[in-house]
C-alpha cells in the first residue's frame, strides 16, 4: 500500500474526527518552512509517490530546499540541500537528534532497545559508546579484517561456481521480509490515532519476523555463553564474542536483551545498505550510462529555528540524501556514475557541529484537513519530497497527520541541524512500530540522548566499532570472505546455481525492515496508537520477537560457556558485550546486549546489502567504469586476487566508486527521523517543538547545485575533489552525521570496498538472460533502507 492509498482510504475513514484533530493541530503562524498546500485528512501523501525520495526534491524546486509537508498528521521537514542538511545533521544536530520512529520498529519492543531509535541519552549513548568502541572501531575492524577478508572469498567462490554453471545469479538475497515490511507506506505512521488497531498489521507482521530473528539470536547466544562458561575456545572474536565481552564487564552498560537488539540491528541494516550498494555500483559500470534515499527519519522534541523558519516540536525531519547526491549544484554530472570525481577528494559524510539560527515555521504545501500533506508522499517519499523542496525550498515544512513534519534537503541545511545545532535535533521521532518488545526503550538508536543513551553509544564506539576493535577483529572478517570465496568457488567448479542458504533468517531480516518502512498511520495519528488499526507493531511484535528469542539463546550458549570456563576464542561482539555487562552491570545487562544485536544484525544486514546491491548495479551499466576498476585492480592488487582492507587505501578509483554509488543511492534516504523538544531557530526559520526533521540525503545526492549531471553514474567526479564520506562534506552524508551518525561507518567504509573489489577483480560479470546493459532496471523501492524494485540479476564469468 502506497501513500497515495492510504490517503484516498483516509479521506472517509476519519473525516468525523476532522474537528478534533484540528483543536490540537500544530500552528502554521510559526512560519514553517514552505510547503504545498496539504489536502483534507491526508495532507500531503497524494504528492509522495511511489518514489518519494524523487517526489521531494521536485517539489523543493518549487518550495525550496527546506521543505514542509503535511503527511496525514505529521508534520514534516524535508531536507534537499547539502547546507541544510549540514544545518540539521551537524550545525543543530542536537536539536534534531529525536528520533521519528515508525510504529513497525515497536515490534518487539525494537525501537527501546535499538541505538538507532532510542532517543539521545544515557541508553543511547551508552550503546552508542559500545558500537563504536567495540564494533566499529579502527582497531576491532582492523582486528577483524580476516573475517571479512574470509567472507570475501567465500563470495567470490560462490560467484565462481555460478560462472561456471553459466546461472543468473541475484547479488542480494537478505533480510527481505524485515525489508518489505519495513519499505511500506504505514498508515499508522501519518495517522497516530490508529496506532493501537495497526490497521494493516504491519507491526503484528513486523513482530513476527523481529520474533524469528531474536529467536535465532537467542539461540546463538546461548551457544556463545556455553562456550564462555565452559571456557572453550570460540575463535572468531566476532561482534557477538565483543558485544558479550562489555557486557560481563560493564552489565550496567549493556546486557543480554541490548546485544540482542543491537544484533538485530547491525544485521538487518548493515546486510542490505551494504549489498544495496554493491549492485547500484556494479549496475553502473556494465550501462555506462546511497543506499538509503532519506536518512532515517528525525525528529525535533522542541521547536527549532533554521534558516528563518520554525521546525516544531515533534515534527519529524527527512533529510534527502538521494536528491543531495544528485545536486547539480553539489556534483557535476550529477547523474553520471563517475568514480574519478572521489579519487583526490576526502568528502566525509559525520559531521562536526555547529550552531543555530532565526524564526518563523519553515514553507510547506497548505495542509488538508486531517491528513495534512501526507497526500503527496506516493510511495516514494524520497522523490516525491525532493520534488517539493524545488516548490517551497530546502527547508521545507509539512504537516503528515498529526505530527509536524520538517524536511531538510540541502548540504547547507542539513548541515545547519546535523551539525551546529546537533543537539537541539538529537531526539528521535519513535516510529509506533519499534515499541514492538518495548525495543525502542532499550535501542541506541531510538534513545533520547541522555546517560543510558550515552552508556550504550559509549560502549559501541568503544568497544564494537572503535578502530582497535575492528583491528583487532580483523581476522574474523577476513575468514568470512575466505569462507565465502570458497563457497561460490565451490559452486563453480561444480557447475551448480548458487544455493540461497540462511533464507529463513534473511526472510526475517527483510519483513522487520518491510514492517519499519511502511507508512502507519499511528505515527501520523497517535490517538489510533492503542488499537494499531494496520496490525504493523503486532506483526513487528512478532517478528522482534523471534530475533530476540536467537538473540538470547546465543546468549545462554555464551553464558554457559563461561560458566563452565570453557574457552570461547572467538572475542567477538557477543563476547565483548557480555564482559563488559560483567564489568558494569549498572550500564548495560542481558536485555540490553539482546536489544543491541538485534538493532546490529537487523539494521547492519539491510543496509550492507543493499549498498553492495547498487554499487554492483551501476557497475553493470557503465562498462567502462567497470574495466577503469578492474584495470586499477589488476595493477595493484593483481588479477583474480581476494582484496584485504589495508589495500582499500591503495585503490582510490574503487573508493570513487562507492562514494558515487552512495551519492546516488544512499541506504537510509531519510536518515531516520529526529525530534526537537523545544522550539529550534535553524536556516532563519523556527522548527517548532515536536516537530520531526528528516534530512532528504537521497535529494541532496541529486542537487544539481551541488553536482553536475547529478543524475549521471559518474565516479569520476570525486578524483579531484577532496569530498569523503565521513561527515565534514554535507553533500555526501549517506550515513548521517553528529552525535546520532550511524555507529557502524567505520565498519561499512571497510567492507564494502572489500566485497565489491572482491566481486569484480575475481570474475567478469554479465546480466542474467542476455539482458544488455543499457536495459537494465534501476527503479527504487522506498522503505526504511532503499532497494532496487528488481532484484539485480548478474552472471559471474571466469576471468580470462
Amino acid at each position: 500500500m502506497d501513500f497515495l492509498s492510504i490517503a484516498l482510504g483516509l479521506l472517509f475513514a476519519v473525516t468525523l474526527i476532522q474537528s478534533l484533530l484540528t483543536l490540537t493541530s500544530t500552528n502554521r503562524s510559526k512560519n514553517l518552512p514552505p510547503g504545498p498546500a496539504p489536502l483534507p485528512i491526508i495532507g500531503n501523501l497524494h504528492q509522495m509517490g511511489n518514489k518519494p525520495h524523487q517526489s521531494l526534491p521536485r517539489l523543493a524546486k518549487i518550495y525550496g530546499l527546506i521543505m514542509s509537508l503535511k503527511l496525514g498528521r505529521v508534520t514534516t521537514v524535508v531536507i534537499t540541500s547539502a547546507a541544510a542538511g549540514k544545518e540539521v545533521l551537524q550545525k543543530q544536530d542536537l536539536a534534531f537528534s529525536g528520533r521519528s520512529v515508525p510504529d513497525a520498529v515497536n515490534a518487539h519492543g525494537q525501537a527501546q532497545f535499538s541505538v538507532v531509535w532510542l532517543p539521545v541519552g544515557s541508553r543511547w549513548r551508552s550503546l552508542r559508546k559500545v558500537l563504536n568502541s567495540n564494533i566499529f572501531s579502527g582497531s576491532r575492524l582492523d582486528a577483524n579484517q580476516h573475517l571479512r577478508s574470509k567472507k570475501v572469498d567465500e563470495l567470490i567462490a560462490y560467484c565462481r561456481r555460478s560462472c561456471q554453471a553459466g546461472f543468473g545469479q541475484r547479488i542480494k538475497e537478505v533480510v527481505e521480509k524485515i525489508s518489505g515490511v519495513a519499505g511500506k507506506p504505514k498508515l499508522v505512521d501519518y495517522f497516530p490515532v490508529l496506532k493501537k488497531i495497526d490497521p494493516q498489521r504491519i507491526r503484528q507482521h513486523m513482530a513476527v519476523n523481529f520474533g524469528k530473528v531474536l529467536e535465532r539470536f537467542d539461540g546463538l547466544f546461548n551457544e556463545r555463553l556455553d562456550f564462555m562458561r565452559l571456557r572453550k575456545p570460540v575463535g572468531s572474536n566476532d561482534v557477538l564474542d565483543v558485544l558479550l565481552n562489555v557486557a560481563e564487564e560493564d552489565p550496567d552498560e549493556i546486557d543480554r536483551t541490548l546485544i540482542e537488539r543491537m544484533c538485530l540491528d547491525l544485521f538487518v541494516a548493515g546486510t542490505d545498505t551494504t549489498s544495496s550498494t554493491v549492485e547500484w555500483a556494479m549496475t553502473e559500470l556494465l550501462r555506462n550510462p546511497g543506499t538509503v534515499p532519506f536518512f532515517i527519519p528525525r525528529r525535533v522534541e522542541v521547536d527549532v529555528e533554521m534558516w528563518g523558519y520554525n521546525i516544531p516540536k515533534g515534527a519529524q525531519v527527512l533529510v534527502n540524501a538521494w536528491a543531495i547526491g544528485r545536486d547539480p549544484s553539489l556534483w557535476e554530472d550529477c547523474l553520471a556514475f563517475k568514480t574519478e570525481r572521489f579519487l583526490a577528494s576526502e568528502l566525509d559524510a559525520i559531521l562536526s557541529h555547529t550552531r543555530r539560527k532565526s524564526k518563523n515555521f519553515p514553507p510547506g504545501p497548505a495542509p488538508l484537513p486531517i491528513i495534512g500533506s501526507l497526500h503527496k508522499l506516493g510511495d516514494q517519499p524520497h522523490q516525491s519530497l525532493a520534488k517539493l523542496a524545488k516548490d517551497y525550498g530546502p527547508i521545507m515544512s509539512l504537516k503528515l497527520g498529526r505530527v509536524t513534519t520538517v524536511v531538510i534537503s540541502s548540504s547547507d541545511a542539513a548541515k545547519e541541524v546535523l551539525q551546529k545545532q546537533d543537539i537541539a535535533f538529537s531526539s528521535r521521532s519513535i516510529p509506533d512500530a519499534v515499541n514492538a518488545h518495548s525495543q525502542s526503550q532499550f535501542s541506541v538508536v531510538w534513545l533520547p540522548v541522555g546517560s543510558r543513551w550515552r552508556s550504550l553509544r559509549k560502549i559501541l564506539n568503544s568497544n564494537i566499532f572503535s578502530g582497535s576493535r575492528l583491528d583487532a577483529n580483523q581476522h574474523l572478517r577476513s575468514t568470512k570472505v575466505e569462507e565465502l570465496v570458497s563457497y561460490c568457488r565451490k559452486s563453480c567448479q561444480a557447475g551448480e546455481a548458487v544455493d540461497d542458504s540462511a533464507k529463513e533468517f534473511k526472510e526475517l531480516v527483510r519483513s522487520i525492515m518491510a514492517e519499519a518502512g511502511r507508512p502507519n498511520l499511528v505515527d501520523y495519528f497517535p490517538v489510533l496508537k492503542k488499537i494499531d488499526p494496520q496490525g504493523i507493531r503486532r506483526r513487528m511484535t512478532v517478528h522482534f520477537g523471534k530475533v530476540i528469542e536467537l538473540c538470547r539463546g546465543l546468549i545462554n550458549e555464551r553464558l554457559e560457556l563461561r560458566r563452565l570456563n570453557k574457552p570461547v576464542g572467538s572475542n567477538d561482539v557477543l563476547d565483548v558485550l557480555l564482559n563488559i555487562a560483567e564489568v558494569i552491570p549498572d550500564e548495560i545487562d542481558v536485555t540490553h546486549i539482546e536489544r543491541m544485536c538485534l538493532d546490529l544484525f537487523v539494521a547492519g544486514s539491510d543496509t550492507t546489502s543493499s549498498t553492495l546491491e547498487w554499487a554492483m548495479a551501476e557497475l553493470l551499466l557503465n562498462p567502462v567504469t567497470m574495466a577503469k576498476a578492474k584495470a586499477e585492480l589488476e595493477q595493484v592488487i593483481g588479477k583474480g586476487k581476494i582484496i584485504e582492507e589495508a589495500d582499500v587505501s591503495r585503490l582510490p578509483y574503487l573508493q570513487c566508486i562507492v562514494k558515487e554509488a552512495l551519492r546516488m543511492h544512499p541506504a537510509v534516504p531519510f536518515l531516520i527521523p529526529r525530534r526537537v523538544e523545544v522550539d529550534v531557530e535553524a536556516c532563519g526559520y523556527t522548527v517548532p517543538k515536536g516537530a520531526q526533521v528528516l534530512v532528504n540525503v537521497w535529494a541532496i545526492g541529486r542537487d544539481p547545485t551541488l553536482w553536475e549531471d547529478p543524475l549521471s553514474f559518474n565516479p569520476e567526479r570525486f578524483l579531484a575533489s577532496e569530498l569523503d564520506v565521513r561527515g565534514r562534506d554535507f553533500e555526501l552524508i549517506p550515513f548521517g552525521a553528529g552525535r546520532r551518525i550511524c555507529p557502524g561507518l567505520p565498519l561499512a567504509i571497510r567492507t564494502v570496498p572489500v566485497m565489491l573489489g572482491s566481486l569484480i577483480n575475481s570474475f567478469n560479470w554479465e546480466l542474467d538472460g542476455g539482458v544488455a546493459s543499457k536495459e537494465l532496471a534501476m527503479e527504487e523501492k522506498f522503505g526504511i533502507t532503499l532497494q532496487k524494485a528488481q532484484p539485480l540479476r548478474a552472471v559471474p564469468m571466469p576471468l580470462v
